[in-house]
């Protein structure tokens, strides 16, 4: 799998705004939804099935775009299924907010671009 550092932190860093945006519009997320999709390497997916109307300007991970980058896609999926698989809600200090949580990972992924 070939992604680029750059296209890893910037696809990290809009996914989290886009996270952002969901959250203030109050979409609804369960942190059991959140581990529960990542393990299954489909939060992308599941969230962008689920509310994808709201999340604009990121077809780069969108599956069903024609823009989507989808090895990035293949790769950030993978990584939140590997952190969902080591973390619970508490490592970073949230307990009860599933957007929080996923943000908070994605910007660990984000720092995974240091060592490609």
């Amino acid at each position: 799998m070939i992604v680029s550092s750059g296209n890893l932190r910037d696809g990290s860093q809009w996914l989290a705004r886009e996270l952002t945006r969901l959250e203030q519009l109050n979409r609804p997320l369960t942190i059991d939804e959140f581990f529960k999709w990542s393990e299954e390497g489909l939060f992308i997916k599941k969230i962008f099935k689920k509310y994808g109307n709201f999340m604009l300007g990121l077809h780069i991970l969108n599956p069903d775009h024609e823009h989507c980058n989808h090895e990035l896609l293949r790769y950030i999926e993978n990584a939140l299924s590997r952190h969902a698989n080591v973390i619970s809600g508490g490592t970073y200090g949230v307990v009860d907010n599933a957007y929080l949580l996923a943000i908070n990972v994605l910007f660990t992924i984000s720092r995974e671009a240091d060592e490609l």
